[in-house]
């Protein structure tokens, strides 16, 4: 009897020896089942950080793929072709990478233009070519803007360009002098590259007493200097 309960007792030992061993370094959760081990914090933190590196590769490569289709499909040269054409003057075209990432333009393929003014100074403007469109109606440009931005503070003529207007709000002393700013102005625009090359201005020009003239400068149109200086100096 005793020799039978001590092979007891030790089969009972090495069980609980075996059970033991299996379960080594595990925690035991409430309900007596081995509790998995716990990703350390850094482990944790270098697992992130390969997730986040694999979306931000992904990410790249397709935006990748699909600025090398952009520029395929509507050429920076073929922009800078065509401006050159409708402006008579040489343009610098390039792909606004920066533009095309912040605004994420669904409709739009957006350029920036550097090009010299006749009388030496270089601007930079925007244009855009609007996608599925052939360059002819697709294409549109901030060139009349910051060209008559840039001749407006150059002559001291206060310029409010809005996207489909332009309005002059010139002062005495703007048509006044030998010769004012205001025919200096004009004659400038008339003569630059733009209007010569066949584009057109369209002012409302409101004098600084009662003069008021909806007037057009084109090649087609030519300007008579004294009667738009006559119509808008009226009620001094």
């Amino acid at each position: 009897m005793e020799e039978s309960g001590g092979n007891m007792a030790y089969g009972e030992g090495a069980d609980r020896k075996a059970a033991d061993i299996s379960t080594a370094g595990s925690e035991k959760s409430d309900n007596g089942q081995p509790k998995r081990k716990k990703l350390s914090g850094w482990k944790k933190g270098l697992l992130i950080v390969a997730v986040l590196a694999v979306w931000w590769f992904l990410g790249w490569l397709v935006t990748s793929i699909e600025k090398k289709k952009i520029l395929v499909d509507y050429p920076p040269e073929k922009v800078e072709a065509y401006l050159e054409k409708c402006f008579n003057a040489d343009m610098s075209v390039t792909f606004n990478e920066a533009a095309y990432n912040a605004f994420s333009m669904a409709d739009y393929i957006p350029y920036e233009v550097t090009t010299v003014l006749d009388d030496g100074t270089p601007i930079t403007y925007d244009a855009y070519w609007e996608k599925d469109y052939i360059i002819d109606d697709g294409v549109s440009t901030t060139y009349r803007k910051e060209m008559l931005t840039y001749y407006g503070e150059k002559y001291g003529i206060p310029c409010e360009i809005r996207e489909y207007s332009t309005y002059l709000r010139p002062t005495w002393e703007d048509l006044e002098g030998n010769p004012p700013p205001m025919a200096e102005f004009l004659e400038t625009l008339y003569n630059s590259s733009y209007i010569q090359g066949g584009q057109e201005f369209e002012f409302d020009i409101y004098g600084p007493g009662n003069g008021y003239l909806d007037f057009t400068m084109s090649l087609e149109e030519p300007y008579n200097l004294q009667e738009i200086l006559a119509d808008i100096s009226s009620g001094k």
